[in-house]
């Protein structure tokens, strides 16, 4: 019945994959893909990405986006070598511009948080120190642009706080996410350097403030749906 199951899902998965991509630019099968992988991983969790996966690798990589999402699925799965392989591999290939698309950015910003961690994992400190000092440096010209200001940019820099073994200053960085608005409440199942402080009573105190709040979010939603209903009724 388990086999059973999960070839189903891999099925589900292929034609998942294929909708999003079947007559749609280059420019947005890559983000679509993304997308579909970042909604399965929360879904189903990092232990269950090998069947995402190998969806992945039976379609041509062909841009630098394809393979950002390699590197993640190796992160989300504490797969270091595979992370480090992905990642070398995204810089050698050839770079298409798509103008501003924030899905690439994201991709990008992702991939590099992941090497990071990676490198460092791997006793490469002067690599993992270069690409973080220069992640930092991104994160924090991002947040200085208060209209376009991405919350999720405040739990990246607790990732990078959490992988250079600073957990209090994570833990600020987290709540200044939760603070700014960011919802991913998945994301720290996901990320190994953030799920390494799941034991955290502070972590788990700001995280289940966070369930409650959109838990009311929903609820205020769906009152608001049904007197709308009722109203057009």
């Amino acid at each position: 019945l388990h086999r059973v199951d999960r070839r189903q899902r891999q099925m589900c998965i292929r034609d998942r994959m294929n909708i999003a991509v079947e007559g749609v630019p280059q420019e947005y099968a890559t983000s679509l893909d993304y997308l579909n992988f970042v909604r399965y991983a929360a879904e189903n969790g990092a232990a269950d990405l090998s069947g995402f996966q190998k969806a992945l690798l039976e379609k041509p990589i062909e841009e630098q986006g394809q393979y950002y999402i390699h590197v993640l699925a190796a992160y989300y799965q504490n797969d270091l070598t595979s992370i480090i392989r992905y990642y070398e591999l995204s810089i050698n290939k050839p770079k298409k511009n798509y103008g501003h698309n924030s899905n690439s950015d994201m991709m990008l910003i992702e991939s590099q948080i992941a090497a990071v961690y990676a490198y460092r994992e791997l006793g490469q400190t002067q690599e993992s120190e270069r690409l973080m000092q220069d992640l930092t440096a991104s994160l924090d010209s991002r947040l200085k642009n208060d209209m376009r200001a991405d919350p999720a940019d405040w739990y990246r820099k607790a990732v990078l706080a959490a992988i250079h073994g600073d957990a209090q200053q994570s833990l600020v960085f987290l709540q200044q996410a939760i603070d700014g608005g960011w919802r991913n409440h998945w994301s720290p199942r996901l990320d190994p350097p953030i799920r390494k402080l799941e034991g955290n009573r502070q972590v788990q105190s700001m995280l289940a403030g966070l369930q409650t709040r959109l838990s009311i979010i929903r609820g205020q939603f769906e009152m608001d749906m049904e007197f709308e209903t009722a109203w057009s009724g």
